[in-house]
């Protein structure tokens, strides 16, 4: 049959077959679901991705400063490495938490706020939160986990002062590679552009879908957005 004219539905039939058809439609399997589409959304044609694979006028001379910053002075690469710039250890900053800085009006008793140990529940794992990816970083409004910078400048002031903001978090749990770094205004400078051009991919836009199974207005399926999108 085909699976398109059959909705999402039959797509979980096909992906969780081991599942009891009890435990099919769940948050559980739909979290699977995302989680395998999200790892399909690779930025692939950034500056540096183009200047490792031999383009070699890709980045400015201050996004290539930047990036010697990155794998050097700054030690940026200790936790955003690999393919993905990124990692699967998780580490304390000592950023604010949700609660402080807005976000999603948590409170300080909030387990979210524990990070990585709020799952473990392990002293060791208290207040760490996973190194995310860092490609295409100039497109969020926010960074860390409480949102509590709004520029990739505030987050490498942050960085370069390494000065705890949470006074919740015990200093023996800030990750020992949050150290000031001692970096010049020409090297915040050049770090910012390589964070915020040099990992910059373009044209995420071809992974948006023309519609979903669901039949919704997409990307948003208010009453407004129908009529302004014309989808109802």
């Amino acid at each position: 049959y085909v699976l398109d004219t059959l909705g999402y539905r039959a797509y979980f039939d096909v992906a969780f077959a081991d599942f009891p058809q009890e435990e099919r439609y769940s948050k559980l399997t739909t979290s699977f679901a995302i989680s395998a589409y999200i790892r399909t959304l690779l930025p692939t044609q950034a500056p540096f991705q183009r200047w490792l694979r031999g383009d070699l006028t890709a980045m400015s001379d201050l996004e290539k400063l930047g990036a010697t910053v990155f794998y050097g002075k700054a030690g940026c690469f200790r936790c955003h490495q690999g393919a993905a710039l990124s990692s699967n250890e998780f580490h304390a900053l000592g950023v604010e938490d949700l609660w402080e800085n807005g976000g999603l009006k948590t409170n300080i008793e909030d387990k979210r706020n524990l990070g990585r140990g709020a799952f473990t529940e392990k002293k060791e794992d208290m207040y760490k939160f996973k190194g995310p990816q860092i490609y295409n970083m100039s497109d969020s409004p926010f960074y860390f986990h409480g949102s509590s910078k709004r520029s990739l400048r505030e987050l490498v002031d942050y960085f370069n002062a390494a000065i705890p903001e949470n006074t919740q978090v015990p200093e023996e749990q800030i990750s020992p590679f949050f150290h000031p770094l001692f970096l010049s205004e020409g090297e915040i400078k050049a770090l910012v552009a390589f964070l915020e051009n040099g990992l910059k991919a373009p044209d995420l836009n071809r992974y948006v879908p023309e519609k979903v199974l669901s039949g919704n207005c997409f990307p948003n399926n208010d009453p407004l957005s129908q009529q302004d999108l014309n989808c109802q």
